[in-house]
């Protein structure tokens, strides 16, 4: 295996890692922005306002995301698999 075969697969890792954790990042962010608006609104600083909802939604995502999900690590176990096979002939 050569040095550029392996960092293509590191980077092909880093890129899918990063395209299957942003879903449940972004829904963070939009509803932490959110919570503190509330509470910056309503006066009211409880850590569990805050908390909960993010728990909620970040499951939520994830459920409605797992399809997309499984997509996502069967083609990158195609073309990794697919690469280790090129690299050994």
């Amino acid at each position: 295996m050569s040095e550029e075969f392996i960092i293509e697969v590191v980077m092909m890792t880093l890129r899918t890692v990063g395209l299957l954790v942003a879903p449940p990042v972004i829904a963070i962010v939009v509803v932490g922005l959110v919570a503190n608006i509330l509470q910056t609104i309503t006066q009211l600083k409880d850590q569990a306002l805050s908390f909960v909802p993010k728990v909620i939604v970040v499951g939520i995502v994830i459920l409605v995301a797992i399809p997309w999900y499984l997509q996502v690590l069967q083609e990158f176990a195609h073309t990794i698999f697919e690469m280790m096979a090129s690299a050994t002939s």
